[in-house]
């Protein structure tokens, strides 16, 4: 027999906010944050949404297809919320009298409809609503209409305007965040609802389909090769913060400039790949692209990086929209059987039933992600719009230069999160925000601040470096705190495609060790104890088994480290050559070991905050865990398995420095709640 306990929880108090500090210079800072004002007593009905595209099969019954179902894939993602926006615009139009005129009504293209003042007049709990199928472009000619059916979540209202401070609980699970969802809704419905000006992802990333619209440059959203280009928008939450000198608690508004790289639109597939900057010359810019450069095995493994998992759209008979899942046999080499029996190549069945005769029959074909057995011409896709580029399908290059496209001065990033910020109507004076109850306090907020003293570096020798111009400092003249000894170690040169045909193989391994002698001296000016490089090895073969094979051959000879080197790096370090091999070398000295500097706060090494900082007794301990995508609901129902495992890192001050913190990881299984880990100091 079980026995029934109530257990009672009580709230445990947190410690008092200990007072601000007063070392340093007041000032007042600008902060990306626009503060919000709600009328009191204001209150928010909730309703449920959905809408539903009606098909007959053959079987005479109707067939519905949610439009409003969730998806994470960014194509079916736009092309649904593209969908539901144009019926819920024609919703408000054809029934004026059941939507209220005088309030305010807040959609996320989704399910989610809230009606601030007042309700939404349904004659009862449930409503339901029928359009013609031509009013969603997407739904296909088997439709035969437009369902939508709205709900009441309950009798009243869910959220009011006085529900700001249920936000802030030192106990997470007893937050009520319903007015947070509200005003999130508010700032979104310019994004959402302008479909022509703005794309948007999630619930809060809004990006430009032009960003010249607003005066934004071209080189502030740079070229992307691969047939990719950069996206310029705005990122944004919205935030219960305290208030100043004694107000409560009050919601802002947390703005920043964000850029993001997009796959062009419309984009011919072939032409895409053409572009891609495994054919470029980097001396003219020129496409060395060619079917038969394009099938061999090495290029075809980076296409598929690239391409995997882009929706891409038939440019013949029915169009279809599909994501890429492999790459196949050419055109005219790969057979299969068609319905009538007989065996034909897909160049042969594209010519006898759609009359195309391609022009690259000798170009490999691509298959379905989730039909592998449907394969398709590369000329005859397009690449569907509204796509972002996914990690896997990032190159060096391409995250460079969103680096450098992103790294903006503080002033001017400002100025671009206003402008973005006004466009989405996020602005004193906005109608529709009235009629909710909620004001836009005009310009960003400031706050009080201090700025402090610069800390003093200390180097070998107790050399200290005083920081200057936003603590920038010189220590190319310094010796490292702790150097460590460089033996024993190799170098692995990567000599690709467009650097055979560029450069002399003699010049390239005389620029090589040219650069490593630089590594070496560099090393001894700062202290550490160096062995010439024990060997260069010029990798020919670029891919996964020659790059074991080496590893292979290195740990034999118990290597404490491996350097590569492309001939792009070599090149780049010699346009800043001392202050990268600056970084080069403080790098390497830090994985063998070294301590590079400490910092000293205050200005003596006496000083308090000195002291409880450097206190061999007081240990800083971080943990830090990355998960693997969750599964969708779809993939749990047929037994889908995690392919990658969870990550668990730690990082500690425990070695003999009390400034030199130590790391590792392990992986563990994805996603599991428990974790059991012991780390040993």
């Amino acid at each position: 027999m079980c026995a029934t306990q109530l257990l009672m929880v009580s709230t445990i108090a947190l410690p008092e906010k200990r007072p601000p500090g007063t070392t340093g210079a007041n000032t007042e800072f600008v902060a990306n944050l626009t503060s919000l004002k709600l009328k009191p007593n204001v209150p928010f009905y909730k309703y449920d949404m959905r809408m539903y595209i009606v098909y007959k099969g053959n079987d005479g019954k109707e067939h519905l297809k949610e439009l409003t179902k969730q998806t994470k894939d960014d194509f079916p993602e736009q092309e649904r919320k593209t969908g539901t926006v144009l019926v819920y615009k024609h919703l408000l139009k054809s029934h004026p009298n059941i939507f209220p005129q005088d309030g305010a009504l807040l959609y996320d293209r989704a399910a989610v409809l809230f009606s601030a003042q007042k309700q939404i007049k349904l004659d009862g709990d449930e409503k339901v609503f029928t359009f013609p199928a031509n009013l969603v472009p997407s739904a296909g000619e088997d439709a035969v209409g437009v369902r939508v059916v709205i709900k009441k979540v309950t009798d009243g209202f869910q959220v009011t305007s006085n529900d700001l401070q249920k936000v802030v609980n030192v106990r997470d699970v007893e937050k009520d965040k319903g007015i947070l969802e509200v005003l999130s809704l508010a700032m979104s419905q310019k994004g959402y609802m302008e479909t022509s000006q703005f794309v948007t992802y999630g619930s809060g990333v809004h990006y430009l389909f032009d960003h010249r619209a607003l005066g934004f440059k071209d080189h502030e959203v740079p070229e992307l090769a691969d047939g990719k280009y950069m996206g310029i928008g705005l990122s944004k939450s919205v935030k219960v913060l305290e208030g100043e000198k004694g107000q409560p608690c009050g919601a802002y508004v947390v703005t920043d400039v964000t850029k993001g790289a997009f796959h062009m639109d419309d984009q011919n597939l072939l032409e895409k790949i053409s572009q891609m900057s495994m054919f470029i010359d980097p001396r003219s810019g020129q496409s060395h692209f060619s079917v038969q450069a394009a099938t061999q095995p090495f290029n075809q493994k980076n296409i598929l990086q690239l391409i995997k998992g882009l929706y891409v759209r038939t440019t013949y008979g029915k169009k279809k929209t599909f994501p890429i899942g492999n790459l196949a046999q050419p055109a005219n080499q790969l057979k299969f059987q068609t319905t009538d029996g007989t065996q034909c190549t897909v160049e042969q069945y594209f010519k006898k039933h759609y009359n195309i005769q391609l022009k690259y029959p000798g170009m490999f074909t691509l298959s379905e992600r989730h039909n592998p057995h449907t394969y398709y011409p590369v000329e005859l896709l397009r690449v569907a719009p509204s796509q972002r580029v996914t990690l896997q399908q990032q190159t060096p290059d391409q995250v460079a230069t969103m680096i450098k496209a992103c790294a903006t001065l503080p002033q001017n990033r400002l100025h671009q999160t206003k402008l973005l910020k006004d466009a989405l109507a996020i602005k004193e004076g906005n109608p529709h925000l009235s009629a909710a109850g909620i004001s836009v306090v005009n310009g960003f907020t400031s706050v009080p601040g201090r700025v402090l003293p610069s800390p003093s570096i200390v180097y070998g020798g107790n050399q200290l470096v005083k920081p200057v111009d936003n603590c920038k400092w010189n220590g190319d003249r310094s010796r490292f705190l702790e150097p460590a000894r460089l033996h024993n170690w190799a170098v692995c040169a990567t000599l690709t495609q467009n650097d055979s045909r560029r450069l002399n193989v003699k010049y390239y391994v005389d620029l090589t060790r040219e650069y490593i002698a630089k590594i070496e001296g560099r090393c001894r000016q700062r202290g550490m104890d160096v062995e010439p490089c024990a060997e260069i090895f010029n990798l020919q073969r670029q891919n996964f088994e020659s790059l074991k094979e080496w590893y292979a051959s290195q740990k034999a000879k118990n290597r404490r480290y491996l350097m590569f080197l492309t001939s792009d790096g070599i090149k780049q370090h010699g346009r800043n050559q001392n202050q990268t091999l600056d970084n080069v070398v403080a790098k390497i000295n830090e994985k063998l070991g070294g301590v590079n500097y400490n910092i000293m706060l205050g200005t003596r090494p006496t000083d308090d905050v000195n002291k409880w900082i450097s206190d061999k007794d007081r240990m800083f301990v971080g943990f830090e865990i990355s998960n693997p995508p969750a599964l969708s609901k779809v993939e749990i129902e047929r037994g889908a398995t995690y392919r990658m495992p969870s990550v668990l890192g730690w990082g500690a001050n425990c070695a003999k420095n009390p400034q030199q913190y130590l790391g590792d990881y392990v992986y563990i299984e994805p996603r599991q709640s428990d974790v059991s880990f012991h780390a040993c100091c």
